[in-house]
């Protein structure tokens, strides 16, 4: 893996990556998007694919993928992206697709 110039870490293999940009607090949905977060860890180990944004604190990085509302999932092979998911609902379908993108693809 390695850093790009806005120090995310982007991995060298065809695995998908996230960035979740989150606000750190004043968001219910950021935090049940962590617990959802919280179930995948023990499911599966290491979210190691998965980095967490402060949208407060990465203001360059908000703007580079132009992120207008937290929580925002991005998803990213070799650096592209190739999936966007903004907000967090909490369904089974929501929690499918992002599982599937992370592990299954």
């Amino acid at each position: 893996m390695k850093n790009d110039k806005n120090g995310v870490v982007q991995s060298e293999s065809k695995t998908i990556e996230m960035l979740d940009f989150y606000l750190p607090i004043g968001c219910p949905a950021c935090r049940t998007l962590e617990k959802f977060f919280d179930e995948l860890t023990f499911k599966y180990g290491n979210l190691d694919r998965v980095q967490k944004i402060d949208v407060l604190e990465n203001k360059e990085l908000c703007d580079k993928y132009r992120i207008l509302n937290a929580p925002t999932m991005i998803f990213l092979r070799d650096g592209e992206v190739i999936e966007r998911i903004v907000g967090f609902d909490n369904t089974l379908k929501t929690k499918s697709q992002i599982e599937m993108l992370i592990f299954h693809s």
